[in-house]
């Protein structure tokens, strides 16, 4: 899914797709920053939002040096260790309760009961990293986990 659009700031046109933004103005091309790139996805089909790209991206503000594509792939491996566990057999409800306690008793994905406020538990790449967060942020963990299953 690629569109293309101007960018306040930028100049020239952008050519934008799930894996980054890129600038071209006067023959050049330039990768844009995670604000951008946040901007753009935004712009785009609702379907073709990736939160945890997102999230990722926003991490980048305090953690400008994170690998957004290794984080990737931490889900990745994540939710193929969670088919293993979960299985294809059961009803819906007993996958559900497989996959919750795939999550938050195998995997130990928990919330910050010592420091709720603690920032790091807003941030996905410390989420994934120390397997504390808060509400929302273990709620994209468990979402991008159950649409990478079968």
């Amino acid at each position: 899914c690629w569109f293309v659009f101007p960018l306040h700031g930028v100049g020239g046109r952008v050519k934008a797709s799930r894996y980054g933004v890129v600038a071209r103005r006067r023959g050049r091309v330039a990768m844009i920053d995670h604000r951008q790139r946040i901007a753009a996805m935004a712009l785009g089909r609702d379907e073709d939002i990736d939160i945890a790209r997102a999230a990722l991206w926003i991490a980048q503000e305090e953690y400008p040096s994170i690998d957004v594509d290794d984080y990737l792939l931490r889900f990745d491996d994540l939710a193929a260790k969670a088919q293993r566990f979960i299985g294809t057999e059961g009803a819906p409800a007993e996958r559900i309760a497989r996959l919750n306690r795939f999550v938050f008793e195998e995997e130990g994905f928990s919330g910050d009961r010592d420091d709720y406020y603690d920032p790091r538990n807003s941030y996905l790449n410390d989420v994934l990293d120390r397997r504390k967060g808060i509400p929302i942020s273990l709620g994209v963990v468990y979402c991008e986990l159950a649409q990478r299953l079968h």
